[in-house]
């Protein structure tokens, strides 16, 4: 059974690398190449059978509407971009779907279901229920654990600490790749501190200087950076009373 065949069209390593992840979640989708730019893209199509691209919309020089444009026979298109205001442009090109960064699976999932070319006989169990598992690195071992048991991450230099319920692991990297890929995994956690990464679903009360997460264990004490108050009003702001 013939698979669907994608190009991912983006200036961005980090949202080629990521959509490069969720479609190799799907066996029934063949990732023929990840383009930086229109122009890569032009040479793929000229030799691929392409049938669907995720495609950029602000990129240098040839934007992804421009690019869309100036073909004479487009594959189908889903839109990606970190802003909101072309979608109503987005569908008068007829794409199929507009995703606006950081994507989730789900919504990933959702948007590529749309495809009329996808064999969904090819899709697998854990693409259907929308599996969200998270996977890292340590000690050589890939561990995996469910979001909902992760109470909050912390940064120690050149080390990653993601702290769960029953155990703590220690994972080489960055805080700031850790909240990269958390944010395109689900969107419960929070960069709330310098050093911090919190799971919003376990907040229990938050005050200047610290927010108080609940666990099993007791409730742990995280420190609060002002620099990051907006982003977390912004988030909690429809469940306030």
């Amino acid at each position: 059974m013939s698979k669907l065949s994608v190009i991912i069209v983006d200036d961005e390593p980090i949202a080629r690398d990521i959509l490069e992840l969720y479609c190799g979640k799907i066996p029934g989708i063949l990732l023929v190449a990840k383009c930086a730019n229109a122009f890569e893209a032009t040479e793929i199509l000229q030799r691929e059978r392409i049938d669907l691209m995720f495609l950029d919309i602000n990129m240098p020089e040839l934007s992804g509407m421009q690019f869309l444009k100036s073909l004479n026979q487009p594959p189908e298109v889903i839109f990606t971009t970190a802003y909101s205001e072309y979608a109503v442009e987005s569908y008068e090109l007829n794409a199929l779907d507009y995703l606006v960064k950081p994507i989730h699976f789900d919504r990933f999932f959702t948007a590529i279901h749309k495809s009329s070319k996808l064999k969904r006989p090819d899709l697998p169990d854990t693409a259907k229920s929308g599996d969200t598992s998270i996977f890292v690195k340590s000690e050589g071992k890939l561990v995996r654990f469910h979001p909902n048991d992760l109470l909050y991450v912390e940064g120690l230099k050149d080390y990653v600490k993601f702290c769960l319920e029953d155990r703590k692991i220690i994972v080489h990297g960055t805080l700031k790749k850790s909240e990269e890929y958390l944010m395109n995994t689900t969107d419960i956690f929070i960069r709330v501190h310098k050093s911090y990464i919190i799971n919003t679903s376990r907040i229990k009360e938050i005050a200047s200087s610290e927010i108080v997460l609940t666990s099993r264990n007791g409730d742990i004490s995280i420190p609060f950076g002002q620099t990051y108050a907006e982003e977390l009003e912004k988030r909690i702001a429809g469940k306030r009373y």
